[in-house]
């Protein structure tokens, strides 16, 4: 860590440069995909605020440690097939809301609300085909901690986002904690009910 922090602009530069340079390659993003990423480069200032600070680590952390990579890759894979999965957005809308509430609550995503929260989302919420062809059968555990996965990597990417906003004097976007709380949550009770 007291590396990342001692970074020179040009490393950090570096860093977040070779980062969408490799991710392009190996996505096969458009240039005008790439560019917009690169464009959107996290800016420290000369005299960062102690949030900026940390803000930055931790997107140096996410950035080393794979866990964005593995993120952006499975995400780029899946978004065709996620898009058809939704069956009623309205619906999601309001599963989310309610895993929200229980996440906020204190809940436990094991719980018997986590359960059917999770049973309401996989068959309710998603199309059953497009789910199907995950595993070639329609909600089963491999699907629900794949679910589950797609959740938590989508979670991944709004969270470099938002440290992204910070890093470059944005304010972060109002709800985004409660969002990367009830996704993460929603996912340990998609793989709480996998068991």
């Amino acid at each position: 860590m007291t590396k990342i922090t001692q970074m020179s602009d040009n490393e950090r530069n570096r860093l977040i440069y070779e980062f969408w340079e490799e991710m392009s390659e190996e996505l096969d993003l458009s240039l005008d995909f790439t560019a917009g990423m690169q464009s959107m480069r996290p800016h420290l200032p000369d005299t960062p605020s102690s949030a900026q600070v940390e803000a930055w680590i931790e997107l140096a952390e996410m950035i080393q440690d794979g866990s964005l990579r593995r993120a952006l890759r499975n995400s780029r894979k899946d978004r065709e097939a996620r898009k058809r999965m939704v069956r009623d957005p309205s619906l999601q809308r309001a599963l989310s809301e309610e895993a929200l509430q229980a996440c906020e609550a204190g809940e436990d995503p094991a719980s018997r609300r986590g359960r059917a929260l999770t049973d309401a989302y996989t068959s309710d919420c998603l199309v059953p085909a497009d789910v199907a062809a995950m595993s070639g059968r329609a909600d089963t555990p491999e699907v629900r901690r794949q679910l589950a996965d797609q959740l938590w990597e989508g979670s991944r990417i709004d969270h470099y986002m938002n440290l992204l906003r910070m890093i470059n004097g944005k304010d972060p976007h109002p709800h985004i904690n409660r969002h990367l709380a009830m996704l993460e949550w929603l996912a340990e009770a998609l793989r709480a009910s996998a068991q």
